[in-house]
């Protein structure tokens, strides 16, 4: 018997299930509640050491855009009207920094918690990469910029949870919430659509328990395409109700791809002379079509003599004419040549490379926390903010204050950030049977999310900041493993057995 007990053992330590035991999810034996409540004391303590709202020029947009001024849905309306219910009534968008800021805490704990529930992570691996999330400089930084990216980050995170809730617990309602949450992802960051379409096609097909049953997976899928599906549209024709046109995204996609895909065009993807003439000028310019760097793209993208500018002084300001012409002319690029398109791609991701050296990486958050002069919002725009939102000085919007400081210090965070799919894949790899479905898919949304961005925008470091939640994770992961491998060693319990 004693030899049936040590051979059952054995077999239990290849497997995983005692070297890797599923941990309980009781607060009484896991203190979550506790590692909850200190991240949100972690962050009352960033807010009374700074609560400083910062501006980036897309700020001005998401204001005008609650004030109901102009109407950008290039720029989130989703976000305009949080901006519009927190802040407006208080006259200060200092409301919308706590918001952001209590937001980032709640994200800290899904963290902890689907680390514990999902990737069977103990307790005190999962709090401290909670505490990561919520002092990552990146992360702060974000919760103090009037941008959407502390927003999505939340909005994703509950995305991801009920992503993993349904392959743990296969339910259509796990399905419809993601739909409906995907919407609002959408909503605050365009670049996510990818990601929440690819998710509807995979999450009903991945879960084993389906796999023996066809009907029930053929039913999953066909709610999840379709929740997807009803959601999205419904969202386009939100957006084009308010802009009192048919119904879309945004109507500057034209714009953002002849942008990004400058280095590609050439005048024979041009629709006609007028357009062509435009192309043939651009090359004469302080930054040539063909020049493929990100500070290139951007500046074709955004300079008063960038391409986007030139091509719509080219219609005499109908710029959704200009628009749906750059639309053409990029597509067809694209189509003409795909290797090319691919090849860029490739630049931004390896750009990324040379932002995140210790000599360069302060410069770049300086330029994206709004602490350089050159960034900030229009003068139009900073007369509408500070009108309305009297504590916002502009002689005091470039001060180094302790956020951007310390923002300076992301270094460690943006590399985690940027090998967040390769540390997934890692993880993936040596993880228990039980967990490798969970972590996989968090590994495919790095994968994927980096992946769109490098295809649709020049290399900025702050669109490595959503890769924290996953990139965390991995790395949660394979520190469970190391832990595991040196407390349960398979060659000493195999001696030991025989």
């Amino acid at each position: 018997m004693d030899r049936i007990r040590r051979v059952s053992k054995v077999h239990r330590i290849r497997t995983g299930s005692l070297e890797h035991p599923r941990p309980e999810l009781s607060l009484n034996e896991q203190p979550l509640l506790w590692v909850a409540l200190l991240l949100l004391a972690s962050k009352a303590l960033q807010l009374v050491l700074d609560h400083r709202p910062l501006l980036f020029p897309d700020s001005g947009s998401f204001i005008t855009n609650a004030l109901k001024l102009e109407f950008r849905p290039e720029r989130s309306y989703v976000y305009s009207w949080l901006i519009r219910g927190l802040c407006l009534p208080l006259g200060s968008l200092a409301p919308l920094v706590v918001v952001q800021a209590v937001l980032g805490g709640v994200v800290a704990s899904l963290l902890a918690w689907a680390l514990i529930r999902y990737l069977e992570v103990r307790w005190q691996i999962a709090a401290a990469a909670a505490f990561a999330f919520a002092w990552d400089p990146t992360q702060v930084a974000g919760e103090h910029l009037v941008m959407t990216e502390a927003a999505a980050g939340f909005v994703a995170a509950l995305f991801l949870i009920t992503a993993l809730e349904y392959l743990r617990a296969p339910s259509n309602i796990w399905l419809i919430a993601s739909a409906i949450l995907g919407m609002f992802l959408v909503g605050l960051r365009l670049v996510y659509l990818p990601l929440v379409v690819a998710s509807a096609l995979i999450v009903p097909l991945a879960p084993p328990k389906l796999w023996r049953n066809r009907r029930r997976m053929a039913v999953a899928f066909a709610v999840s395409a379709a929740a997807v599906l009803i959601c999205q549209a419904t969202y386009q024709r939100l957006i084009g109700f308010l802009a009192h046109r048919e119904p879309a995204y945004e109507y500057r996609t034209g714009f953002f791809l002849a942008g990004n895909l400058a280095p590609l065009l050439e005048e024979q993807d041009a629709p006609d002379p007028q357009t062509a003439a435009v192309l043939r000028d651009s090359e004469h310019r302080a930054y040539g079509l063909s020049d493929a760097s990100s500070a290139a793209r951007n500046f074709q993208l955004w300079d008063p003599n960038g391409l986007v500018s030139r091509l719509t002084q080219a219609f005499h300001g109908d710029w959704l004419q200009a628009s749906s012409h750059a639309e053409a002319f990029a597509l067809h690029a694209v189509r003409r040549n795909p290797l090319g398109f691919l090849r860029l791609a490739y630049r931004s991701w390896t750009e990324y490379r040379q932002f995140l050296r210790r000599d360069t990486l302060p410069a770049l958050v300086r330029i994206e926390d709004g602490a350089d002069p050159a960034v900030q919002p229009s003068d139009e725009r900073w007369r509408i903010i500070t009108a309305h939102f009297p504590q916002q000085r502009r002689d005091r919007a470039t001060e180094r204050t302790l956020t951007r400081r310390y923002h300076a210090h992301a270094w460690m965070w943006c590399w985690m950030q940027y090998l967040a799919p390769f540390l997934g894949l890692a993880a993936t790899c040596v993880a228990p049977a039980r967990v490798r479905l969970a972590i996989g898919l968090l590994t495919l949304w790095s994968a994927l999310l980096i992946a769109v961005t490098c295809l649709t925008t020049p290399a900025q470091v702050r669109y490595l900041h959503p890769l924290s939640f996953t990139g965390l994770a991995a790395v949660a992961v394979l520190a469970e493993r190391l832990l595991r491998l040196a407390r349960f060693p398979v060659t000493k319990a195999l001696d030991q057995a025989t």
